[in-house]
């Protein structure tokens, strides 16, 4: 599906079987991938209530982060949150897993499809009080290039970014072309570090631009 060029709205209907159990198929076996992980692993988070005191935020993690990070909240049921997303059909499993840890509105679009539609459409769902989580590095990298659409989003909304650090040891690395970290079961801590929220305006842009490369290891 991956070279299909069909996105998840236009999968014709004679693959569409296909399409749900690999969607679901593999999105299933995610999740069981994820509970495993949470329930084997020690888990540590710092700085909690840096998010817990903000009504909304733009959660910043790095793309190679996301798998640890759905291992240490596939439990957690996010609160009023709405997802940026590829639209590709490969990305159904992606989709399901978003879903099941509770997230409520899944965008799709990103850069090189429809993504100043679906950005606008994000800001405003960011401005009736939802949160949201953006990898600013993805989804194609180069890898640990903070792109500015958060920066954007934050400066449109008045919504600040909130740096999430995420780490694993040990952990194994993923053959993806951002090298996922995925905790080892039994033996690994995941760590979260919640930073200090950013509030970016047009007048500090390039300078938080510049300093929350730093923020999210």
């Amino acid at each position: 599906m991956a070279k299909s060029g069909w996105t998840v709205e236009t999968v014709p209907f004679y693959a569409k079987p296909f399409f749900w159990i690999y969607g679901y198929g593999l999105g299933f076996i995610a999740i069981l991938l994820f509970v495993t992980l949470r329930l084997t692993c020690r888990i540590v988070v710092v700085g909690a209530e840096q998010e817990r005191a903000l009504p909304n935020y733009i959660g910043c993690l790095w793309h190679d982060r996301v798998m640890t990070y759905f291992s240490a909240f596939i439990f957690i049921r996010q609160r009023k949150q709405a997802w940026l997303n590829h639209a590709a059909a490969y990305m159904k499993p992606i989709h399901v897993v978003i879903k099941f840890i509770g997230v409520e509105k899944i965008i799709l679009g990103s850069s090189g499809h429809q993504g100043k539609m679906a950005a606008d459409e994000l800001a405003g769902y960011l401005k009736q009080g939802y949160s949201t989580m953006i990898n600013p590095d993805g989804p194609y990298g180069p890898k640990f290039e903070w792109k500015k659409g958060a920066l954007h989003l934050s400066r449109q909304t008045g919504v600040p970014i909130l740096p999430i650090k995420v780490e694993a040891r040990p952990y194994w690395k993923w053959p993806s072309w951002d090298r996922k970290w995925v905790p080892y079961p039994f033996i690994s801590t995941i760590r979260i570090t919640y930073g200090a929220p950013v509030y970016v305006k047009s007048e500090n842009f390039e300078e938080e631009l510049r300093l929350l490369n730093g923020k999210l290891g």
